[in-house]
Protein backbone atom coordinates (compact mmCIF):
# COMPACT_ATOMS: atom_id res chain seq x y z
CA UNK A 1 0.00 0.00 0.00
CA UNK A 2 1.57 3.37 -1.29
CA UNK A 3 0.45 6.16 1.22
CA UNK A 4 0.73 9.97 0.55
CA UNK A 5 1.83 11.47 4.04
CA UNK A 6 2.78 14.71 5.88
CA UNK A 7 4.54 14.64 9.22
CA UNK A 8 4.72 17.37 11.66
CA UNK A 9 4.78 18.85 14.74
CA UNK A 10 2.30 20.95 16.47
CA UNK A 11 3.89 22.14 19.25
CA UNK A 12 5.92 19.30 19.49
CA UNK A 13 3.07 16.59 19.44
CA UNK A 14 4.53 14.89 16.46
CA UNK A 15 1.73 13.94 13.95
CA UNK A 16 1.33 12.02 10.56
CA UNK A 17 -1.27 12.98 8.57
CA UNK A 18 -2.21 10.17 5.79
CA UNK A 19 -4.13 12.28 2.63
CA UNK A 20 -4.58 8.65 0.75
CA UNK A 21 -8.19 7.06 0.89
CA UNK A 22 -7.88 4.18 3.86
CA UNK A 23 -10.66 2.07 4.73
CA UNK A 24 -12.02 2.92 8.22
CA UNK A 25 -11.73 -1.02 9.29
CA UNK A 26 -7.72 -0.56 8.54
CA UNK A 27 -6.67 2.70 9.82
CA UNK A 28 -6.23 1.59 13.70
CA UNK A 29 -3.56 -0.98 12.45
CA UNK A 30 -1.90 1.17 9.53
CA UNK A 31 -1.19 3.80 12.56
CA UNK A 32 0.50 1.50 14.66
CA UNK A 33 2.68 0.29 11.68
CA UNK A 34 3.31 4.01 10.99
CA UNK A 35 3.70 5.22 14.71
CA UNK A 36 6.57 2.76 15.13
CA UNK A 37 9.95 4.81 15.14
CA UNK A 38 12.05 1.50 14.48
CA UNK A 39 10.94 0.12 11.15
CA UNK A 40 8.59 3.10 9.99
CA UNK A 41 8.13 7.17 10.13
CA UNK A 42 7.84 7.03 13.75
CA UNK A 43 5.03 9.36 15.60
CA UNK A 44 2.46 10.00 18.67
CA UNK A 45 -0.21 9.85 16.61
CA UNK A 46 -2.34 9.17 13.16
CA UNK A 47 -5.04 11.21 11.33
CA UNK A 48 -6.35 10.43 8.03
CA UNK A 49 -8.08 13.24 6.26
CA UNK A 50 -11.40 12.60 4.49
CA UNK A 51 -13.98 14.42 2.94
CA UNK A 52 -16.43 16.13 5.07
CA UNK A 53 -20.51 15.30 4.88
CA UNK A 54 -20.91 18.65 6.54
CA UNK A 55 -21.67 21.37 3.94
CA UNK A 56 -19.90 23.97 6.42
CA UNK A 57 -16.61 22.37 6.36
CA UNK A 58 -13.99 21.85 3.73
CA UNK A 59 -12.67 18.61 5.32
CA UNK A 60 -12.79 15.79 7.82
CA UNK A 61 -9.81 14.43 10.13
CA UNK A 62 -10.75 11.08 11.08
CA UNK A 63 -8.23 9.97 13.90
CA UNK A 64 -6.64 6.52 14.40
CA UNK A 65 -8.86 5.38 17.33
CA UNK A 66 -12.25 7.51 16.46
CA UNK A 67 -10.80 9.92 19.39
CA UNK A 68 -10.40 13.52 18.77
CA UNK A 69 -7.60 15.72 18.88
CA UNK A 70 -6.66 19.05 19.10
CA UNK A 71 -3.24 19.29 18.06
CA UNK A 72 -4.15 17.16 14.80
CA UNK A 73 -6.77 19.50 13.83
CA UNK A 74 -4.63 22.32 14.09
CA UNK A 75 -1.83 20.36 11.93
CA UNK A 76 -4.80 19.92 9.29
CA UNK A 77 -5.80 23.24 8.85
CA UNK A 78 -2.07 24.74 8.88
CA UNK A 79 -1.51 22.13 6.16
CA UNK A 80 -4.21 22.90 3.89
CA UNK A 81 -3.54 26.39 4.08
CA UNK A 82 -0.20 25.81 2.97
CA UNK A 83 -1.25 23.28 -0.06
CA UNK A 84 -2.76 26.01 -0.93
CA UNK A 85 -6.84 23.90 -0.58
CA UNK A 86 -9.37 25.44 -2.39
CA UNK A 87 -12.39 27.94 -1.05
CA UNK A 88 -10.09 28.96 2.02
CA UNK A 89 -10.39 32.53 1.80
CA UNK A 90 -7.42 34.65 3.67
CA UNK A 91 -8.55 37.98 5.22
CA UNK A 92 -5.67 40.29 6.81
CA UNK A 93 -3.43 37.38 6.90
CA UNK A 94 -6.14 35.20 8.56
CA UNK A 95 -7.44 32.14 7.28
CA UNK A 96 -10.88 30.96 9.03
CA UNK A 97 -13.00 28.05 8.37
CA UNK A 98 -14.44 24.73 9.62
CA UNK A 99 -13.42 21.58 10.07
CA UNK A 100 -15.38 18.71 11.05
CA UNK A 101 -13.01 16.31 13.33
CA UNK A 102 -13.71 12.06 14.89
CA UNK A 103 -15.23 12.07 18.36
CA UNK A 104 -16.96 15.67 17.96
CA UNK A 105 -20.44 15.75 16.45
CA UNK A 106 -20.31 19.94 15.37
CA UNK A 107 -17.71 21.54 12.80
CA UNK A 108 -15.48 22.97 14.43
CA UNK A 109 -13.79 26.74 13.62
CA UNK A 110 -10.12 27.25 13.30
CA UNK A 111 -7.67 30.11 12.40
CA UNK A 112 -5.18 29.90 10.67
CA UNK A 113 -2.41 32.75 10.95
CA UNK A 114 -0.49 33.74 7.78
CA UNK A 115 2.78 35.90 6.66
CA UNK A 116 2.08 38.57 3.94
CA UNK A 117 2.72 35.81 1.24
CA UNK A 118 -0.27 33.61 2.82
CA UNK A 119 2.03 31.15 4.17
CA UNK A 120 0.74 29.77 7.65
CA UNK A 121 2.38 30.79 10.87
CA UNK A 122 0.17 29.24 13.28
CA UNK A 123 -3.00 27.55 13.72
CA UNK A 124 -5.78 27.91 16.47
CA UNK A 125 -8.92 25.32 16.47
CA UNK A 126 -11.82 25.69 18.65
CA UNK A 127 -12.25 23.25 21.14
CA UNK A 128 -15.32 21.07 21.50
CA UNK A 129 -15.99 21.53 25.51
CA UNK A 130 -18.90 20.81 27.48
CA UNK A 131 -20.86 23.71 28.32
CA UNK A 132 -21.98 23.21 31.20
CA UNK A 133 -19.15 23.59 34.12
CA UNK A 134 -19.69 21.07 35.82
CA UNK A 135 -17.96 19.10 32.67
CA UNK A 136 -14.82 20.06 35.04
CA UNK A 137 -15.35 17.82 38.77
CA UNK A 138 -13.18 16.38 41.25
CA UNK A 139 -13.23 13.02 42.22
CA UNK A 140 -10.67 10.70 43.93
CA UNK A 141 -8.57 14.07 44.64
CA UNK A 142 -8.50 14.69 41.00
CA UNK A 143 -10.10 17.05 38.61
CA UNK A 144 -12.15 15.06 35.75
CA UNK A 145 -12.64 16.98 32.71
CA UNK A 146 -15.13 15.38 29.97
CA UNK A 147 -14.36 17.05 26.12
CA UNK A 148 -16.39 15.47 23.34
CA UNK A 149 -13.94 12.69 22.65
CA UNK A 150 -11.90 12.30 24.85
CA UNK A 151 -11.87 12.65 28.75
CA UNK A 152 -8.90 13.99 30.62
CA UNK A 153 -7.98 13.34 34.34
CA UNK A 154 -5.23 16.28 35.97
CA UNK A 155 -3.43 15.47 38.66
CA UNK A 156 -1.45 17.17 40.82
CA UNK A 157 1.97 16.60 40.30
CA UNK A 158 3.07 17.69 43.95
CA UNK A 159 1.08 15.33 45.39
CA UNK A 160 0.99 12.14 42.90
CA UNK A 161 4.44 12.99 40.61
CA UNK A 162 5.59 11.85 36.89
CA UNK A 163 7.65 9.00 37.03
CA UNK A 164 8.78 8.52 33.58
CA UNK A 165 9.84 4.53 34.50
CA UNK A 166 5.95 3.93 35.98
CA UNK A 167 3.77 6.35 34.07
CA UNK A 168 1.57 3.41 32.36
CA UNK A 169 1.03 1.83 35.55
CA UNK A 170 -0.12 5.38 37.32
CA UNK A 171 -2.26 5.68 34.24
CA UNK A 172 -3.81 2.79 34.59
CA UNK A 173 -4.42 3.22 38.33
CA UNK A 174 -6.10 6.85 37.60
CA UNK A 175 -8.29 5.34 35.09
CA UNK A 176 -9.51 2.95 36.38
CA UNK A 177 -10.53 3.95 39.94
CA UNK A 178 -12.48 6.53 37.53
CA UNK A 179 -14.39 3.38 35.48
CA UNK A 180 -12.85 5.26 32.72
CA UNK A 181 -12.36 2.31 30.43
CA UNK A 182 -14.82 2.28 27.82
CA UNK A 183 -14.11 5.60 26.84
CA UNK A 184 -12.65 6.28 23.66
CA UNK A 185 -9.80 7.77 24.55
CA UNK A 186 -7.99 9.19 28.20
CA UNK A 187 -5.58 11.09 29.10
CA UNK A 188 -3.93 12.02 32.51
CA UNK A 189 -2.28 15.29 32.96
CA UNK A 190 -0.01 15.70 35.49
CA UNK A 191 0.29 19.17 36.06
CA UNK A 192 2.77 21.76 37.84
CA UNK A 193 2.53 25.22 39.05
CA UNK A 194 5.81 26.96 39.94
CA UNK A 195 5.73 30.01 42.31
CA UNK A 196 6.14 32.45 39.01
CA UNK A 197 2.92 31.15 38.35
CA UNK A 198 4.33 28.78 35.34
CA UNK A 199 2.04 26.21 34.44
CA UNK A 200 3.48 22.83 32.86
CA UNK A 201 2.38 19.39 32.43
CA UNK A 202 3.25 15.99 31.64
CA UNK A 203 0.74 14.20 29.41
CA UNK A 204 0.09 10.49 28.93
CA UNK A 205 -2.50 9.77 26.39
CA UNK A 206 -4.41 5.86 26.10
CA UNK A 207 -6.51 5.32 22.92
CA UNK A 208 -8.78 2.53 23.25
CA UNK A 209 -9.24 1.35 20.05
CA UNK A 210 -5.58 1.05 19.80
CA UNK A 211 -4.30 0.20 23.19
CA UNK A 212 -1.86 2.48 22.79
CA UNK A 213 -0.02 4.58 26.13
CA UNK A 214 1.78 7.50 25.13
CA UNK A 215 3.69 9.82 27.10
CA UNK A 216 3.36 13.09 24.49
CA UNK A 217 5.43 15.62 23.83
CA UNK A 218 2.60 17.73 23.62
CA UNK A 219 -0.64 17.53 24.04
CA UNK A 220 -4.10 19.98 22.82
CA UNK A 221 -6.72 18.60 23.92
CA UNK A 222 -4.93 17.91 27.77
CA UNK A 223 -4.00 21.13 27.17
CA UNK A 224 -7.41 22.83 27.25
CA UNK A 225 -8.82 20.54 30.00
CA UNK A 226 -6.17 21.92 32.38
CA UNK A 227 -7.03 25.27 31.57
CA UNK A 228 -10.65 24.68 32.58
CA UNK A 229 -9.64 23.12 35.42
CA UNK A 230 -8.22 26.20 36.21
CA UNK A 231 -10.54 28.43 34.88
CA UNK A 232 -13.37 27.13 37.02
CA UNK A 233 -11.63 28.59 40.48
CA UNK A 234 -11.98 32.28 38.48
CA UNK A 235 -14.66 34.07 37.61
CA UNK A 236 -12.79 36.02 35.37
CA UNK A 237 -15.05 36.01 31.80
CA UNK A 238 -11.63 35.63 29.42
CA UNK A 239 -8.78 33.68 30.82
CA UNK A 240 -5.49 33.00 28.83
CA UNK A 241 -3.17 30.13 29.62
CA UNK A 242 0.40 29.67 28.55
CA UNK A 243 0.87 26.03 29.03
CA UNK A 244 3.77 24.68 29.05
CA UNK A 245 4.64 20.82 27.06
CA UNK A 246 7.05 17.76 27.77
CA UNK A 247 8.40 19.44 24.12
CA UNK A 248 9.97 22.56 25.86
CA UNK A 249 7.22 24.28 23.77
CA UNK A 250 4.02 25.95 24.63
CA UNK A 251 0.45 26.08 23.52
CA UNK A 252 -1.29 29.01 24.45
CA UNK A 253 -4.86 27.94 25.77
CA UNK A 254 -8.19 30.76 26.13
CA UNK A 255 -11.18 29.78 27.79
CA UNK A 256 -14.41 32.12 27.84
CA UNK A 257 -17.35 31.92 30.69
CA UNK A 258 -19.76 33.48 32.38
CA UNK A 259 -21.13 33.13 35.66
CA UNK A 260 -23.09 29.81 35.55
CA UNK A 261 -20.96 27.81 31.99
CA UNK A 262 -17.98 27.59 29.88
CA UNK A 263 -18.99 29.45 26.45
CA UNK A 264 -15.82 28.91 24.22
CA UNK A 265 -12.84 27.67 24.68
CA UNK A 266 -9.45 27.44 21.76
CA UNK A 267 -5.92 26.03 21.60
CA UNK A 268 -3.14 28.30 19.76
CA UNK A 269 0.29 27.20 18.69
CA UNK A 270 2.91 26.79 15.65
CA UNK A 271 3.24 24.17 13.67
CA UNK A 272 6.15 22.62 12.06
CA UNK A 273 6.12 20.52 8.81
CA UNK A 274 8.80 17.87 9.73
CA UNK A 275 8.50 15.97 6.36
CA UNK A 276 6.06 14.70 3.66
CA UNK A 277 5.75 12.07 0.73
CA UNK A 278 5.06 8.97 0.06
CA UNK A 279 5.45 6.09 2.74
CA UNK A 280 4.84 2.06 1.76
CA UNK A 281 2.97 -0.37 3.88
Amino acid sequence: MKLEFTKVSPSGNMTILIWSDVERAEQAKIANILMDCTYHLGAEQVGYVEESQNPKAIAHLQMMGGEFCGNATRSLAFMLVARKFPNILIENSIARFYLTVSGVEEPLEVEVECDNNNNPLSAKVQMPIYNNINSVCKKENVDLVSLEGISHIIVDNDKNPFNKDSYKDDFIEFRDNLNLQNKEAVGVMWKTVEEDNTISMEPVVWVKETDSYYYETSCGSGTVALALAIAKESSDIYQQFKIYQPSGKYILAIVERDDNKFLNAYIKGAVDIIAEGYCFI
